[in-house]
């Protein structure tokens, strides 16, 4: 067994198992539990251990046999921010890997579960939908005052030169950051998808843009919605609209409850 973690480990041809909730293959080396991202089940690959927990956490760096739903991951920063782990994935096998996922879940309490789900529902941007992001700021002399995300594993932060999930107003307003963030830790970004309202937490003195807004505006099925600071909405509005309908339609709303 690997009792200690040696910077850099390879490890090569691994067969990769079953993919988990979290989007880590399970596999095994010399007695070891590996949880493999950047992989698909049935998979041959080389990997890199990158941090050690109970499992060693390995990041895919070759692909030996690649599976028939493998595609080339979008992003520049894929599997080093740790903030996506499907995007090496067809989307229409993604949407099945996420309905076999609530299927396991639930056929603990009905064993006929399979014939009650129906098909995911497929959103119809696959990148650039997100609203919300919270960043955290560099430190380091080389990056001074850039933002990105911290790696899960590594703790390291990740400094990005764009988020390719995230809305493109929100990278838009990333780079206007950029240089005046010294002293800060964090701060979160949210643009509406809809109109040009935003909001920058917290206040940022340097900016030459507005920050620290205690709401913005967003329109939601032909509705203003006033969305506060602190509070949750869904990440994907296109989505959230298509849940609206599903349950507006289960629920046979007529529009004078309360």
């Amino acid at each position: 067994m690997v009792t200690s973690l040696r910077k850099n480990l390879i490890i090569k041809n691994i067969s990769l198992e079953e993919i988990q909730l979290d989007g880590a293959c399970k596999a095994t080396y010399l007695g070891n539990k590996l949880k493999v991202y950047g992989g698909i089940e049935g998979e041959v690959v080389d990997v890199e251990v990158i941090a050690k927990e109970n499992d060693l956490i390995c990041n895919v760096i070759k692909v030996i046999n690649p599976d028939k739903d493998r595609i080339d991951n979008k992003c520049s920063h894929f599997l080093e921010c740790s903030g996506c782990q499907f995007q090496h994935i067809k989307y229409e096998k993604q949407l099945d890997i996420k309905k076999q996922f609530v299927k396991n879940v639930l056929e603990e309490f009905d064993i006929n579960i399979d014939k009650k789900i129906n098909d995911v529902i497929p959103s119809n941007k696959k990148y650039n939908y997100r609203n919300h992001a919270r960043f955290s700021v560099s430190k380091s002399k080389k990056y001074i005052g850039n933002s990105g995300f911290i790696n899960r594993w590594t703790r390291k932060l990740v400094n990005i030169s764009n988020c390719e999930i995230m809305n493109e107003k929100i990278n838009f307003k990333r780079e206007q950051t950029i240089g005046n963030l010294n002293g800060m830790s964090q701060y979160s970004l949210r643009v509406s998808v809809k109109n040009d309202s935003y909001l920058i937490q917290p206040e940022i003195e340097k900016l030459k843009i507005l920050s620290g807004q205690t709401h913005y505006y967003e329109s939601f099925k032909n509705r203003d919605v006033k969305i506060s600071s602190p509070s949750f909405f869904q990440v994907n509005l296109e989505q959230a609209e298509k849940l609206g309908d599903i349950i507006s339609d289960i629920a046979s709303l007529t529009g004078k409850e309360t």
